[in-house]
């Protein structure tokens, strides 16, 4: 059947059945329509073309980030004087002033490449809104449970700790839109945090899936 219209996340992800699912990287901002078939479902883009397809996760997948590299091949990639350089003086910051989570940066740097940037500075972000005490708390678990995502920080924050103020949305550059490669996390660490992505997917759904 024919879906709700829905706009892509700027991380190139779209909510299907309390699912996360990547899509090619130009459908990012861009509002489409999901039709949900009996065992697939289909993105059409604004001119009604299928622009995306695939089967339904199985059963024991729900939740999890589904994640196909290849639609971020199409995102630039800066050279060593521009967002690189940026990028590495990003990740130094973080771990100068969180010296304690060298496991957790070296996860990230290893499993994120290019994009390990966006999540330290979506971390630096999560300390500054929770607060010192807070973030130290959930990052250190994360690092404990080899989750090495900003995603997965974020999630433990906001099921311990009451959210402060709504987080704002900055635009993103092209490569912040593949932000959610932050969810790149094996499933061995994911299953440490099967109660998160059942909160998770439900919470995804209900604000996602329903517009």
């Amino acid at each position: 059947m024919m879906g709700p219209v829905r706009v892509v996340g700027p991380d190139c992800t779209l909510t299907i059945e309390g699912t996360l699912y990547s899509v090619p990287a130009a459908l990012a901002h861009q509002t489409v329509t999901v039709r949900l078939l009996s065992t697939t479902f289909e993105v059409l883009d604004k001119a009604g073309r299928v622009a995306f397809g695939r089967p339904y996760v199985a059963p024991k997948d729900k939740g999890k980030l589904q994640l196909d590299p290849r639609h971020y091949d199409a995102i630039p990639r800066g050279g060593e004087n521009g967002s690189k350089g940026r990028a590495r003086r990003v990740e130094e910051a973080f771990v100068e002033r969180w010296p304690t989570l060298c496991e957790l940066v070296a996860g990230i740097q290893r499993r994120m490449k290019s994009l390990a940037h966006v999540h330290f500075s979506a971390l630096v972000r999560l300390a500054d809104r929770w607060g010192p005490v807070a973030f130290l708390a959930a990052a250190t678990r994360a690092q404990a449970h080899r989750s090495y995502s900003a995603h997965a920080v974020k999630r433990l924050l906001e099921r311990e700790h009451p959210a402060p103020e709504p987080d704002p949305i900055a635009p993103l550059g092209a490569a912040a839109r593949a932000a959610l490669l932050l969810d790149d996390v094996d499933p061995g660490s994911l299953d440490a945090y099967g109660h998160l992505d059942d909160d998770d997917a439900a919470g995804s759904s209900a604000v996602v899936e329903k517009v």
